[in-house]
């Protein structure tokens, strides 16, 4: 268990799926923010941890939740973290397309437009770095 009494599984899996500076802004938060960062690494990310399921897995199966439930903001943060696995952009829109397919035409045009701007982020971000 680290400090914040995860284990190190969900630590791991939390910083491959929202990277460093994520994490770190959560650390930062305020008191009472602290509270649902708390219960979200005590019980979502020990999820992510487990060893049953590849992590890309997992992000996959998330983004496809994410957008049938409309969930864009979430959306937005899964997405980049799945680009962050390794996921390819043309990857990730194939699965909004495939969850359209069920979830609706106006679900996966919002995810779309949510992946169109995060891939922008993403790239600009991706070019800062080097």
């Amino acid at each position: 268990m680290t400090s914040n009494g995860i284990s190190e599984q969900a630590r791991q899996a939390r910083i491959a799926v929202l990277g460093t500076g994520h994490t770190k802004q959560e650390i930062e938060g305020t008191d009472y923010a602290r509270i649902l960062v708390d219960w979200s690494a005590a019980s979502v990310w020990e999820v992510w941890g487990r060893p049953g399921l590849d992590i890309k897995y997992r992000s996959a199966a998330t983004v496809a939740v994410l957008v049938t439930a409309g969930r864009l903001q979430l959306l937005g943060f899964h997405l980049r973290g799945a680009l962050r696995l390794g996921f390819t952009v043309e990857e990730l829109a194939e699965l909004i397309l495939q969850v359209g397919i069920y979830a609706g035409t106006p679900a996966a045009s919002d995810a779309m437009s949510v992946l169109v701007r995060t891939h922008e982020e993403w790239l600009a971000e991706s070019e800062a770095r080097t």
